[in-house]
């Protein structure tokens, strides 16, 4: 497949303001006129001439990739979550390039079917903006935590078969992306969209998406559609609304099965590394060249795990549905102060007679209001629950503790998926959540040095030589370093934390090696975990 050149980025942007694209999206007139003219392109799409329509709907799109970019830097301008009127204005934004797409896709199985000389460009161009635009439309649902549209897949799928069966799969065209022009083949544009719709399934922050649609967007066209099943590999269906999933997991439907290849996101991820040694951000151009570098280097670690999912070619875990109603916590800082001290305080309520009562009375966890979640489907490796309490802050790589009505240890988990409420009486967002640990313990820790308590939480890991085990703690923590005094069963153990194995907001998951007695004082090389 081709690479994609890369994209001619204007001095200024255009003013748009050619028919209703003037103004901000944030503008109710706006947002109207758009609206307006959105339903006389379709109008005229169905009843009038099928070129000239379709230069309206090209002309359109690429107005509104002007206008909402202008937007998009002042709505990720922001780390903090958005207001609810910022998260209504990424609904509109996905809701219209929706529209605007499904107009483009239209129009291409329309201009297919007259032929001419002028076909193959016009239908192809066509055809690139529907891709493009449903491209966009998953990277905005993904920021507004928009449900996912199973029927965009479908009708992407149905552009690519047409396009390949009209061989122009491989002809190049420019599309408007980010306020600049880009050029990919179809076949790139298509792989786009598949990559996206994988990835973004709740599980990136509004930043990480619009990086990883960045590199997408240069990466497109180095990922190959193959029929051999070799190497960093994902299938998908030729019809339907399925995506990528692990190439190995055949379908009654396997006569239609589709292999990608993305052995290439490998030396992708090191030409980002590179950069970053260097002091730049790839691709240096548009919006997400003006993030941190902790936001691409959290987006990498989403690639890694999506190129280790293609490596390995496992199916996702089984679940199984479950009804559960579990207390959560959230971050590492409540998680430390009150999942462990929960775990001893029974969850229903206590009888006003019962003198335990009496004598917890005034002991502080009392007071403390507990959060519920229901627990609706479970696997070895995760879980997905739907929050009670929709201020319940759990965003995309943060922690969360749920404990169970009867007591007992903690799980502590990563969130790695956030939806919106699925409409069945709870009010909270749905979390999708990856199990760090079953079996954890709170550990007070102590600074060899200084005498300082660190607070920590132990996970054991699956081996029995204990390699695999870690310590959860604040990245302040973690970054001070040091050899640290852990007194466990009555015995003392000196150790250093080293490598990190996971990050999110505020803690690290990391190694540790132990000190030898002897060699507390130097510092020795001990036993890494």
């Amino acid at each position: 497949m081709d690479r994609a050149p890369a994209p001619t980025w204007p001095a200024s942007l255009p003013s748009g303001r050619e028919g209703s694209a003037a103004g901000s999206v944030r503008d109710d007139c706006v947002r109207r006129a758009w609206d307006d003219e959105i339903r006389r392109m379709r109008s005229r799409q169905q009843s009038g001439d099928t070129v000239v329509a379709s230069e309206a709907v090209v002309a359109a799109l690429r107005r509104f990739d002007h206008l909402v970019t202008r937007e998009q830097h002042a709505l990720l301008a922001t780390a903090l979550r958005w207001t609810q009127s910022e998260q209504l204005t990424a609904e509109w934004i996905r809701s219209r390039y929706r529209e605007l797409s499904q107009a483009a896709a239209e129009g291409f199985r329309l201009r297919v079917g007259i032929p001419g000389p002028d076909m193959p460009r016009e239908a192809g161009q066509l055809a690139a903006f529907g891709l493009a635009g449903f491209g966009a439309t998953v990277k905005w649902a993904e920021m507004a935590e928009s449900p996912r549209d199973p029927t965009l897949l479908v009708e992407a799928k149905r552009i690519f078969a047409l396009a390949e069966s009209t061989g122009l799969a491989g002809d190049l065209h420019a599309v408007a992306r980010g306020g600049a022009e880009a050029t990919a083949s179809l076949t790139a544009r298509f792989v786009h969209v598949l990559m996206l719709d994988a990835l973004c399934r709740g599980n990136l922050g509004q930043r990480q998406a619009e990086i990883i649609d960045s590199w997408l967007g240069e990466w497109s066209g180095d990922y190959a559609l193959t029929d051999h099943a070799e190497g960093a590999v994902l299938a998908f269906d030729e019809q339907g609304e399925g995506g990528l999933r692990a190439a190995g997991v055949m379908q009654e439907n396997a006569a239609t099965q589709r292999v990608l290849n993305i052995d290439a996101l490998s030396s992708h991820i090191g030409t980002v590394v590179s950069g970053f040694r260097k002091g730049e951000i790839f691709p240096g151009h548009g919006c997400a060249a003006s993030f941190r570098v902790e936001e691409h280097v959290a987006a990498l670690e989403r690639l890694r795990q999506f190129l280790n999912g293609a490596q390995r070619r496992e199916a996702r875990a089984l679940r199984v549905g479950r009804t559960d109603r579990l207390a959560v916590f959230t971050g590492l800082a409540e998680i430390l102060s009150t999942a462990y001290a929960e775990q001893r305080v029974a969850f229903k309520q206590k009888d006003p007679a019962d003198p335990a009562t009496a004598r917890n009375a005034n002991d502080s966890r009392s007071d403390i209001r507990r959060r519920f979640v229901r627990l609706f489907d479970e696997s070895a490796s995760g879980m997905g629950i739907a929050c009670e309490d929709p201020s319940i802050a759990a965003d995309v790589g943060e922690l969360v503790a749920v404990l169970a009505e009867e007591g007992g240890e903690p799980m502590v988990c990563e969130v790695v998926r956030r939806a919106p409420p699925d409409g069945s009486g709870w009010e909270g967002p749905r979390l999708g959540l990856r199990v760090l640990s079953r079996n954890s313990r709170r550990l007070t820790l102590q600074r060899v040095d200084s005498g300082q308590a660190v607070e920590a939480v132990y996970l054991p890991g699956g081996d029995r030589s204990g390699r695999e085990d870690g310590f959860l703690a604040s990245q302040g923590d973690l970054e001070r370093g040091g050899l640290l005094e852990a007194v466990i069963r009555d015995r003392a153990f000196l150790l250093r934390f080293h490598h990190v194995r996971r990050q999110g907001p505020g803690w690290s998951l990391a190694g540790f090696e132990v000190i030898p007695e002897a060699a507390g004082g130097g510092g020795g090389r001990g036993d890494a975990r």
